[in-house]
């Protein structure tokens, strides 16, 4: 993903936390990028229409899509079941 991410990943006591937080980072990296061609007053419709215009992009060897009435980015499903003490139940 790029060396940011894992020099904090390198820090990261817990794999359940780890993974919350590469979906964060993964979300607000594309939110900003959307923001970057919203222009300098972005707007929801503004914001959207520059999600739109992105295609495909590369977060870090995960790949989403957003086109013209194409708005879920990606078609993967994961499901993890964290426990209390942030092990993985399954």
């Amino acid at each position: 993903m790029g060396g940011r991410w894992r020099s904090a990943w390198s820090r990261c006591g817990s794999i359940a936390i780890w993974l919350v937080l590469f979906w964060v980072y993964r979300s607000f990296k594309l939110l900003a990028l959307g923001l970057a061609r919203a222009g300098r007053e972005p707007t929801p419709a503004s914001l959207v229409q520059a999600l739109e215009s992105l295609g495909e992009v590369d977060l870090g060897g995960f790949r989403v899509h957003y086109g013209k009435g194409s708005r879920e980015g990606s078609r993967y499903v994961d499901v993890a079941v964290i426990g209390k003490e942030g092990q993985f139940l399954s």
